[in-house]
């Protein structure tokens, strides 16, 4: 059990607890010995480097595209980032450099949902009319060329620019419902060569269709989210491998969601990634545990969304409300700064080489991979599209924005 004890739980939540336990052959007495696993309570990056980061984003945040109230995304990337620290680059397979990568992704993330709220409200409506005129004008342009100006003049993803373009234009006659509609079509293709072969589909028919045309700008969106669904598994099924090496037994997410809703019709306790059937006194975690999650994602407070912050903060307090002591193996490493719940250890692992040999650069660009194969389609597909002129943009600028 939790941290609670029987008197804190009604007698209806303490009974489903022991038939649960009983079905999972969850014991009290804690394992013997203690565990080598492969993975260390220390941070990733020192105090002086975390400050450092967050130098470079005030920095970043204050720094707005000429003539506009938008900030400059395409000067927030990594390259940037090492230059302004003055760090020498990381080995491109190590977890510094992964867990890097991530904490700019995630200050990209969160700039470009404040520019994206220049553009449009909470309620999906035109907030600043110039600023939308501004995209509406560039939509003409050969896709080649739009995708490559998007961030530069806008600040925006291409999935923010085709939301801003559905939204306040007629293109669409269903509007943004239309658009969110077609790529929950290619989200939902199970089948990754026949998500391929859809993302095709859309490229060739771009030209001619502007649902295909902002579907396909709006496709990194899709990739991003398929991709981080498919790190959590990879991370999760890591973590097993090294247990089961180990001797240390235990039973899976999967396996807790099943024997849940076969007796209850609902899940009615926590699911860690591992619920370990008797406490586990590992070398790093100085008591012995019940539960361990992996996280292969990055958590850097000021970069990532502070709501993903308090959501993660939330999971692990009902972990151990409900289980009692357990630990985080974050993958791509931590920040002592990052908010830890009482009864909660951080980890990470020892291995500088993670994630099967990819490079950070190398599982983004699997993001692109379409862009890639086909920038030569998209090229024939818009070389007989009118380009509109950077000076119209530039007039655009000038105008001012209020």
């Amino acid at each position: 059990m939790g941290k609670r004890n029987k008197k804190a739980w009604s007698e209806d939540d303490w009974n489903a607890w022991v038939e649960y336990a009983s079905e999972l052959s969850i014991e009290e007495q804690v394992f013997e010995g203690t565990v080598i696993f492969p993975a260390v309570a220390e941070a990733i990056l020192s105090q002086k480097e975390v400050k450092a980061l967050d130098v470079w984003r005030s920095r970043c945040v204050s720094t707005l595209i000429t003539g506009t109230p938008l900030i400059r995304l395409s000067t927030i990337t990594l390259e940037n980032l090492a230059a302004f620290c003055r760090w020498q680059p990381p080995d491109e397979r190590s977890m510094r450099r992964h867990f890097l990568h991530g904490a700019v992704k995630h200050l990209r993330e969160q700039v470009e949902v404040k520019n994206r709220r220049q553009f449009l409200s909470y309620e999906g409506r035109a907030r600043n009319s110039k600023l939308c005129a501004l995209a509406r004008s560039i939509w003409h342009m050969n896709l080649a060329d739009l995708e490559a100006i998007i961030e530069t003049t806008l600040g925006l993803f291409g999935s923010s620019f085709s939301e801003v373009l559905a939204a306040t234009s007629d293109l669409l006659d269903g509007g943004v419902a239309e658009l969110k509609a077609g790529l929950s079509k290619i989200r939902n293709i199970v089948d990754q060569d026949e998500r391929e072969a859809a993302f095709q589909a859309v490229a060739i028919a771009a030209h001619s269709s502007p649902l295909d045309r902002l579907v396909y700008l709006a496709r990194g969106q899709v990739r991003c989210d398929i991709h981080g669904a498919e790190l959590g598994v990879e991370g999760e099924l890591r973590l097993e491998d090294e247990l089961r090496g180990l001797g240390v037994d235990f039973v899976t997410e999967v396996e807790q969601r099943e024997v849940q809703q076969r007796l209850f019709g609902k899940l009615r306790f926590p699911t860690p990634d591992i619920l370990l059937r008797r406490p586990v006194r590992f070398a790093d975690t100085e008591v012995a545990i019940r539960w361990l999650d992996s996280k292969n994602t990055v958590v850097l407070p000021g970069y990532t969304m502070p709501m993903r912050v308090e959501k993660l903060n939330t999971q692990l307090e009902k972990y151990v409300y409900s289980l009692g002591e357990g630990a985080v193996i974050w993958m791509n490493g931590y920040v002592a700064a990052l908010h830890k719940p009482i009864a909660v250890r951080y980890l990470r692992p020892v291995a500088a080489c993670i994630a099967q040999g990819e490079t950070a650069e190398e599982r983004a660009a699997e993001l692109d991979s379409d862009a890639r194969n086909g920038d030569c389609l998209i090229e024939r597909l818009s070389a007989s599209t009118p380009r509109v002129e950077d000076a119209k943009v530039r007039a655009w600028a000038a105008q001012g924005w209020q």
